[in-house]
Formats: structure tokens, sequence, C-alpha cells
């Protein structure tokens, strides 16, 4: 019968998770997971595999841990503006309070997605999720009379998430918070 394992694997795959999204794919070292997760190399290759396998499942785990959060957000009693002002803003104070690191997603599609079609895969399916939780509050704000009968769901669903995926891309350089409001307030403002 085999040892059972002396670490929490959803504890490492979490530090794991913020070792690449401070430091991306290609600079996290194995090192620096050994020692961020506190287990030990074999353990780690032994409970997650090779460093892109880690990579790939800490990839997901931000996926499914940040979409239950916009989900959650976008499902919410509030009126429309509020909920997308919540959700642009929301960004804007984690790229200040989290050191400018981003969006995993968004680091992810800038540094490895030519290389890897797994990693492109995840990334789109975040984009799916996001685009798919964003249509539905649009849809039930029009139900509501809150957006114009002459709007798309569909269509402003994709123009939220690239404005959202921007405002991180921008983020990471751009310190001005004023500059990411502006930004905030032009995209809501296509709500009428």
């Amino acid at each position: 019968m085999g040892r059972p394992k002396a670490f929490d694997s959803e504890t490492a795959l979490e530090r794991a998770m913020e070792v690449f999204w401070a430091k991306g794919f290609e600079a996290a070292s194995i090192q620096d997971l050994v020692e961020a997760t506190g287990v030990q190399r074999q353990s780690l290759y032994a409970t997650f595999g090779d460093k892109r396998q880690l990579f790939l499942k800490a990839l997901d785990h931000y996926r499914r841990q940040r979409g239950r959060l916009r989900a959650a957000l976008l499902m919410e009693e509030a009126p429309l503006r509020v909920l997308l002002a919540r959700l642009l803003r929301g960004a804007v104070d984690a790229l200040e309070s989290q050191g400018r690191r981003g969006c995993l997603m968004v680091n992810t599609a800038s540094e490895s997605l030519q290389l890897d079609p797994e990693m492109v895969e995840l990334v789109r399916d975040n984009i799916h999720d996001l685009e798919e939780s964003l249509a539905a509050c649009l849809r039930r704000a029009q139900e509501k009379g809150e957006l114009g009968a002459h709007q798309d769901p569909r269509a402003l669903a994709r123009f939220f998430v690239n404005t959202l995926y921007g405002v991180n891309t921008l983020g990471k350089v751009v310190t001005d918070r004023g500059t990411l409001e502006d930004i905030v307030k032009v995209a809501l403002s296509v709500l009428g």
C-alpha cells in the first residue's frame, strides 16, 4: 500500500498558480515551484506531472476559480451598469493591489500560446465562459428594459470581454488609474 500524500494538493496547486502568475510559464523554475509549494520535486512530479502539466492544471484552476467569481458577480441583483462597472473596476483594483501582474489568462495568451495548443484551448475556454456569463447578464438586463432592444447582447458581451482583457494588458504598464478609469467610463457608455 502506498504512502499517503503529506501535502494538500489543492493548496500546492494554488501556490503553483501564484508562481506562474507572478513569473510566467517560461520564467518559473521547478525550484521556484518547489519552494512556493513546499512540496519536494519528486512529489510534485508524481502528483502533477512535469512543469507544463502543472502549469496547465494551475491555469485551469485559475479559470475555474475566477470564472465562479465573475459568474456570481454577473448574477447579482443590481443594475447592469453597476455590475459591469464592478467587473471592470475590479480588474483595475486588482492591478493596483496585486503588483500589476495582470490576468493569468491574458499573460498566458501573450507568452505561450504559439507554443502549446492546450494552453490555447484553456484561454479560449476562459474567453467563452466569460462571454457566456456576460451575454446572460446582458440578456437579463434587456428583458428588464435596462438595455435597448436594438442592442445585441452577444456582440456587447464580446466587446466587454475585449475591454476586460485590454484593461488587464494595458494596466500592466500604465500606472495612471485615471487612464484605466477612462477606458471603463467609455466602455460603459456603449450601454446608452
